[in-house]
């Protein structure tokens, strides 16, 4: 599953059918799509539409609260089952992360530290506050349901934060598909402000 710029998920739906087969969107919310893509997660991190992308490793229907979740992942072997399957060979390091409709919050201290205890033992990670290379997302938007994710695509370092007003890539690139680009296309933005539109549609997208 995916996060994008909310409101353009009919055109993140449409953009997902164009790149072939192998692709099937199962759920899409505000923000959100939930797809089976049988190809490589190389094919997935080059997605520049998507803010971040996940390997999807346990799910709840209806509205749990962060306490029960980490209580039911801690007793079903379904989750350490998929994330060891999941888990890349080179991964050492491991964080939880919760995010309650689009919001960063705190997990229960005792439950967390007995999740991590329990995926320590299962998978031989050890937890680590900073620096992760691999991070466990606990997502609750405000439709109501829980999705537990593999975190597969990262920020590139070098490249730098948005300024203040600047468009992110993500948006940008959403944008662009918006306008059903093509080769024969004059690209013109009178309000250019920090060129995000264009540098985007000159990386990504065919232009005359």
């Amino acid at each position: 599953f995916s996060t994008f710029p909310a409101g353009a998920e009919a055109i993140i739906e449409k953009a997902l059918g164009k790149l072939g087969l192998g692709i099937s969107v199962r759920e899409k919310y505000s923000g959100l799509i939930v797809y089976e893509d049988h190809r490589s997660i190389q094919n997935i991190q080059k997605l520049r539409f998507f803010h971040n992308s996940f390997f999807l490793l346990y799910e709840i229907k209806g509205t749990s609260t962060l306490r029960e979740v980490l209580n039911k992942l801690r007793t079903d072997n379904l989750f350490t089952s998929r994330l060891r399957k999941a888990l890349p060979k080179s991964a050492s390091t491991l964080k939880i992360i919760a995010s309650v409709e689009n919001q960063m919050v705190a997990m229960p201290p005792i439950q967390v530290k007995k999740l991590e205890k329990h995926i320590t033992n299962a998978t031989k990670l050890s937890h680590s506050p900073f620096s992760p290379d691999s991070e466990i997302w606990i997502i609750q938007p405000k439709e109501g349901f829980v999705l537990v994710g593999l975190r597969i695509t990262y920020l590139d370092p070098s490249t730098p934060r948005p300024e203040r007003g600047e468009l992110s890539s993500q948006m940008a690139n959403t944008l662009c598909l918006a306008s059903e680009p093509s080769s024969s296309d004059i690209v013109l933005d009178p309000f250019a402000g920090y060129g995000g539109i264009v540098f985007e549609r000159a990386k990504s997208f065919p232009y005359k």
